[in-house]
């Protein structure tokens, strides 16, 4: 089986590259201050409790009023 199929098992010698996208800015998002049910919460994690119904990022007919608007406002610097 060749390298690139699902079921491909690694091999000794094998070459592996991961490509990490560079990050870029959030797009013009602006955050929203949301009620965030917050569970934890350090410098570097958040755990929520996201409640049914709230979506989670931007798309098609959900531009505003996401848990990434929240998470936004919630994290600024």
């Amino acid at each position: 089986m060749a390298s690139g199929q699902a079921r491909y098992e690694v091999q000794t010698g094998d070459r592996i590259a991961v490509r990490f996208p560079i990050a870029k800015p959030h797009g013009g998002l602006k955050p929203e201050s949301l009620p965030l049910d917050i569970l934890y919460e350090d410098e570097d994690i958040v755990v929520i409790n996201k409640a049914p119904g709230i979506v989670v990022h931007p798309g098609a007919g959900h531009a505003e009023g996401t848990l990434v608007h929240g998470l936004l406002a919630h994290c600024r610097a």
